[in-house]
């Protein structure tokens, strides 16, 4: 029969026979399965975001997908604990030391600031003795920008709120698999992603310490944990882009279509009486519905084709 201690050995062997396998694992830099079928390189989010008009974000909750996704898209990602938690610093002297802030200065040129004073990384010998590391400042423009409109369209105490309250962890998930259409991506892999994408255009070892720094990790851990490398087929890589690119027009064209639609019923309120106005808005209303049919491949509704009266040739192939 084991002795107590014997036991121990074998458990404690066990443990570190993972560690180094695991260890060995990570500094081959390759994807897990998991990875494999819900990573996407950074300018898949890139996309995303360009393809979003923010004049017609409608709801607060669709305001903030699109914000954190700009969040980790456009700035460094930080790990996920620093966004449900940061509130909105009014000025500098009321940071506490203790709380994460987002700093937004508008003396002069707009300048906006992260304010990281708890996080995993708090504790690490080199952001405990060098406290400057705690202020990053988000160079982006367009996201300063944003992060500024953001607090002037929905005034609030935290970055992400709800009901006067932070969103939990389980809630910026599930924003942000909601807007990248990935069912199960994470910030993990947000950060893994630029981390990717980054080292892929800078090589220094000063511009990776600057991102490790503004991402509060080493760059050890930068290349060991997040650093992946990705099997590229240039084919799928093109198809893929040309499929965001006809799911961008298709949006485009529903966004004009329903701001036509938005036009027109409005138009019908204040203008009822003027039956040549009318007639005309038929007309190009009629005349949009044969292009989108005939031009764009859009499919019939059935409701449209007999409000507009159009009927289909089959020898020409087209709506008329």
């Amino acid at each position: 029969m084991l002795k107590k201690r014997d036991i121990k050995k074998i458990y404690a062997q066990a443990g570190h026979d993972l560690t180094v396998k695991l260890k060995n694992k990570e500094e081959l830099n390759e994807q897990d399965e998991k990875e494999k079928e819900n990573y996407r390189d950074h300018d898949y989010f890139v996309e995303i975001l360009n393809s979003i008009d923010i004049s017609n974000i409608s709801t607060i909750e669709q305001h903030y997908k699109y914000l954190f996704l700009s969040l980790l898209t456009y700035q460094p990602p930080l790990r996920t604990s620093f966004y449900n938690t940061a509130k909105f610093l009014r000025a500098k002297d009321d940071n506490d030391k203790v709380n994460n802030f987002i700093w937004i200065n508008r003396r002069g040129k707009l300048k906006v600031t992260i304010i990281v004073n708890r996080d995993k990384a708090s504790n690490y010998k080199l952001y405990n003795m060098n406290k400057n590391l705690a202020f990053i400042t988000i160079d982006n423009e367009k996201l300063g920008e944003l992060i500024n409109y953001s607090y002037e369209k929905y005034p609030r105490e935290y970055l992400f709120e709800l009901k006067n309250k932070a969103v939990s962890t389980t809630t910026l998930l599930n924003w942000l698999r909601s807007i990248t259409g990935v069912d199960a991506i994470n910030v993990d892999m947000m950060r893994s992603s630029y981390i990717t994408w980054f080292h892929s255009h800078n090589h220094t070892l000063a511009s990776k310490t600057k991102l490790s720094q503004q991402m509060r990790h080493s760059v050890d851990t930068a290349q060991r944990n997040y650093l992946k490398l990705v099997d590229v087929d240039p084919v799928e890589i093109e198809n893929k882009n040309k499929s965001l690119q006809d799911q961008l027009i298709l949006l485009q064209q529903k966004v004009k279509e329903l701001t036509n639609k938005l036009n027109a019923y409005e138009k019908n309120d204040s203008d009822n009486e003027d039956d040549d106005k009318n007639d005309k808005l038929y007309k190009k209303r009629r005349s949009d519905v044969l292009y989108n049919l005939n031009k764009k491949g859009r499919s019939p509704n059935e409701t449209t084709l007999n409000k507009y009266i159009i009927k289909y040739d089959d020898t020409k192939k087209l709506y008329y």
